[in-house]
């Protein structure tokens, strides 16, 4: 039995070492989209690398693209517009291996010795070892900087230019486990004679982040130290100071944050405002072929104090849940309690996505906003805005792959002052009427309320060259004054974006519009007014 066995289980380890490896798979998976965040069902493991763009597919055409920013070994976060199930492509599969050639035959014992004496009698000079100079962080690749020129002119005012410089570091390693992240913009405006500039000066620096963090995604201490962008907080401001937690591997992360609040004006450096507290946050995904395929549930519990609302406690969570292919829901909310005691419900925001069949969609949310703020305008501050309630309704159906049916509608209602609006209206999309060069989509919209009117617009989009895509679109409005008058808005926008090469893109966008007083259509006279806008952006990642 023994000797039987023996060349089976030879034979077995001989086909098992022949048989080819399971073949790498080409495309990944949007498995979870929010409105600018994509989840991914593909990783490090599968040739994804942070700062890279991927090209949204859906169906046998590009709908978007998407930036990654985070990659685990199975799994990634993309920034950008798409939705579940958008298909992208994955890094080419490196080449098989050649076969292995015949081994040459063993040298005789005589050759042998001859080369062990050879050898053994050379003599070789040391020679101090130098390594290739390690790259900058700055130059990690997950550096974006973004040069950019803007016009506006019109018979009235004008004309005006702005010169900006931004700048994005989407965690460039520095050493130690820590990684920068930076999202800033400097501005250089030219104003015409007499007109003032929003905050009093022509020369401004934004700085929304700037800061040291570590933050591993297979759990352990995460720190971040600077002007900090809170993560797992939902509803927290931007502050100057520190974050800190523990996260599990399981994706269970707890931890405390604090420190000033910048100027909201300026964003300058201040201690008028502060905020305070402690968070919680879990998240979990799922099997592409799982019932629960993400779930994440983050809550922040807060002390604030500014000259706006005073001092007071916030309690806020935000749940996301998504069931297979075909539900997806959201909700945020946050409640406050004042140093008076009184107690209020602050805001909530609930949206929900149904796809009951792979062609037909339904996308609809709801708004409160229970606080009232101060609207700020040039140098004074007037106490617009309050309690609203906003609710939506998007319905999309893709009869075919060059056919796209949808209906949008809405309903705003302030309730300080009781004023409504409602809007709806259809679009007609042709994705694929030029081929795959590009289409047309066609839109309408009717609204009634206290700002009545109505409005229509025609687009078209190309994309070829694969690397060019150029966004041409006409738009007609009219308003209805509170007197029964009718005013007119004419406007065209052109806009060409090109991926120059891996790193570097520019983008050209042009807006003229053209509109009568009310009660004259616009182009002719009396009475028509002209104004524009030209943008320039010339972008590069490293």
């Amino acid at each position: 039995m023994m000797m039987a066995t023996a060349p089976a289980l030879a034979l077995a380890v001989a086909a098992l070492a022949a048989a080819p490896s399971a073949p790498r798979r080409a495309t990944g998976r949007v498995r979870y989209a929010t409105a600018h965040r994509l989840y991914l069902d593909a990783g490090a493991r599968d040739g994804l690398l942070p700062g890279s763009t991927l090209r949204l597919l859906r169906g046998d055409k590009q709908v978007a693209t998407c930036r990654i920013e985070a990659v685990s070994e199975t799994h990634a976060t993309c920034s950008g517009a798409g939705r579940q199930g958008d298909a992208f492509a994955l890094p080419n599969a490196p080449a098989s291996a050649p076969a292995p050639e015949k081994a040459a035959p063993p040298l005789s014992e005589a050759e042998t010795a001859r080369r062990r004496h050879a050898l053994e009698a050379a003599r070789f000079s040391k020679v101090e070892y130098r390594g290739p100079a390690p790259l900058p962080a700055i130059l990690s690749g997950r550096t974006e900087v973004q040069l950019a020129h803007t016009s506006w002119g019109s018979e009235q005012f004008g004309p005006w230019q702005e010169e900006r410089v931004d700048v994005w570091v989407r965690g460039a390693p520095v050493g130690g486990g820590f990684a920068l992240y930076a999202d800033m913009s400097a501005r250089r405006w030219s104003p015409p004679a007499g007109a003032s500039v929003r905050p009093a000066t022509t020369t401004q620096l934004y700085v929304w982040e700037a800061a040291l963090a570590r933050r591993p995604l297979d759990g352990g201490l995460t720190v971040a130290l600077g002007r900090v962008r809170p993560w797992s907080t939902p509803g927290s401001t931007v502050i100057d100071g520190a974050q800190a937690g523990f996260r599990t591997k399981g994706n269970l992360e707890v931890g405390v944050f604090g420190g000033g609040v910048p100027d909201p004006n300026t964003l300058a450096p201040s201690f008028r405002r502060t905020t305070g507290g402690a968070y919680l946050a879990m998240q979990s995904v799922g099997g592409a072929d799982a019932t629960l395929r993400y779930l994440r549930n983050e809550f922040r519990l807060a002390y604030s104090d500014g000259p706006e609302l005073g001092r007071r406690y916030e309690g806020e969570a935000l749940a996301q849940i998504s069931l297979g292919s075909v539900l997806d829901l959201g909700a945020q909310a946050r409640a406050s309690r004042g140093e008076s005691g009184t107690a209020s419900l602050d805001a909530v925001a609930i949206d929900a996505g149904l796809r009951p069949f792979e062609s037909f969609s339904l996308l609809g949310g709801f708004r409160y906003q229970g606080v009232s703020v101060l609207e700020r305008d040039g140098v004074a501050s007037a106490p617009l805005g309050g309690a609203a309630r906003h609710a939506d309704l998007t319905a999309t159906w893709e009869l075919a792959s060059w056919l796209t049916l949808s209906g949008v509608s809405g309903l705003m209602k302030d309730l300080t002052t009781g004023a409504v609006r409602r809007y709806a209206g259809p679009e007609l999309g042709l994705p694929r009427l030029f081929g795959d060069v590009g289409g047309i989509s066609i839109g309408y919209l009717e609204e009634d309320g206290w700002s009545a009117g109505r409005s229509g617009f025609l687009q078209v989009l190309t994309r070829r060259p694969r690397f060019l895509q150029i966004l041409l679109r006409a738009s007609w409005f009219q308003t209805r004054t509170p007197d029964g008058l009718a005013e007119d808005e004419l406007s065209a926008y052109a806009a060409l974006s090109a991926q120059l090469g891996p790193a570097v893109s520019v983008r050209v966008a042009a807006t003229g519009r053209a509109g009568g007083y009310p009660g004259t259509r616009p182009l002719q006279p009396p009475g028509t007014l002209f104004g524009g806008t030209l943008d320039t952006a010339l972008s590069g990642r490293f």
